[in-house]
């Protein structure tokens, strides 16, 4: 009896270890596991240093906002804005290097001089230039938080349902305005000027350019009033740290729907290409980099309707 009971406890334990196995191989994937983010540390080499053409060298600091995402919310979408930056820069025969530095909060910005090299990689020189695109998150509001889970829950879901996201998110966003909580509390401007100083001390002629976060088309996943606050305190900031640091303002994208994904902030591929030749004529704008077209030695080049 001993060994018939051993036997079934066997059968019983390899049963349920199956179907641990099938939910996390099936269900598990199909709901919460988020995808594979291809786009994450998506780089350009520096130029050399014996390029005879103009060059620029550019540190990307933010999330997703540099994706140009389809209906849904989508963090592995193909690579955005930067994408049509650098075909717009390329046009007036500007090559560029590239580096993009995921950082969600100013509490993940480096606040060492060891930490930002680091993140940096050691083995690229000083950026010249800067596009900071840190502080939307503390805008935000949400029903179930921000676990892995939940986002590759949101991000999968939104993918299967397609264009029908579009009225479930017209629903969310005003149920987000009436009963959202809010993401976490601004945490006010230490780690920033942290991170700036850090950047003045060992790039001083960097330019930091921190972008206006845009505004949303739809009411109740971000809080207006958080937005201004955070706009303001990148102006704020900009003024308390000197003349390479300025605010970029934020692109023309108009109140409507055209530019954006379903959630009203994010933009899809049209938008992106409106962002990225937004960011490369600012660029050219600043007097550090305004002769860089006109250093072409091959004649006169058309700029590239992207």
């Amino acid at each position: 009896m001993a060994d018939l009971g051993a036997g079934a406890g066997g059968r019983l334990a390899a049963g349920k270890s199956f179907a641990r196995e099938v939910f996390k191989k099936y269900v598990s994937a199909w709901l919460w596991v988020r995808p594979r983010d291809r786009w994450m540390f998506w780089s350009l080499p520096t130029p050399p240093a014996d390029d005879p053409g103009p060059t620029l060298d550019i540190l990307r600091i933010g999330s997703c906002e540099d994706r140009a995402m389809p209906d849904n919310h989508q963090a592995n979408g193909p690579m955005g804005f930067p994408r049509f930056m650098l075909k717009r820069l390329a046009a007036d025969g500007i090559r560029c290097g590239y580096q993009n530095m995921w950082i969600w909060t100013f509490e993940e910005l480096p606040q060492t001089k060891k930490e930002l090299l680091k993140r940096r990689r050691m083995n690229r020189p000083a950026p010249e230039v800067i596009l900071f695109q840190v502080g939307p998150i503390y805008t935000g509001r949400h029903f179930l938080g921000g676990h892995r889970r939940i986002i590759g829950l949101r991000e999968n879901m939104g993918k299967r349902i397609g264009k029908g996201i579009y009225p479930v998110w017209r629903v969310i966003s005003k149920a987000l305005r009436w009963g959202g909580f809010p993401t976490p509390p601004y945490p006010g401007n230490e780690q920033l000027d942290g991170f700036l100083n850090v950047v003045k001390e060992i790039w001083p002629e960097c330019v930091v350019a921190l972008y206006e976060p845009t505004s949303p088309v739809l009411e109740g996943g971000l809080d207006r009033k958080k937005l201004e606050a955070v706009t303001a305190e990148l102006h704020a900031a900009a003024e308390r740290h000197g003349p390479n640091v300025r605010v970029m303002p934020r692109p023309e994208l108009g109140l409507d729907m055209r530019l954006r994904i379903s959630n009203g902030y994010n933009v899809n591929e049209a938008g992106a290409r409106v962002v990225g030749r937004h960011f490369a004529d600012w660029l050219l704008e600043q007097p550090e980099f305004a002769d860089l077209p006109l250093r072409v030695e091959t004649g006169e080049r058309e700029r590239a309707a992207v």
